[in-house]
């Protein structure tokens, strides 16, 4: 059985019209996560998706432990991020 989504896991979405696109997980209310690309979806707005419809693809280290410590992320350390887990997959 797959784990399900935490704080600092990055995230592919299944379903809606944003279907592909690479998210982190920085929030969670109830059945919904709060995910954030850092580019087009910020830390001002993240956007609300229900669990069922995002699939796990890896955990990131380094902003897991920021966001345990309590410390805010940037939008450029997300997007980074996102961007270097991308450029490992496509290798």
């Amino acid at each position: 059985m797959e784990r399900s989504a935490n704080f600092g896991d990055i995230v592919v979405s299944t379903q809606g019209r944003d279907v592909g696109r690479v998210y982190l997980v920085v929030g969670a209310e109830g059945e919904l996560l709060l995910l954030c690309d850092g580019k087009y979806r910020r830390q001002a707005n993240p956007k609300k998706k229900k669990r069922k419809h995002i699939r796990l693809l890896s955990a990131a280290p380094e902003l897991k432990a920021k966001l345990g410590e309590g410390r805010r992320l940037t939008d450029r350390e997300i997007h980074s991020a996102l961007k270097k887990y991308k450029g490992r997959e496509e290798k």
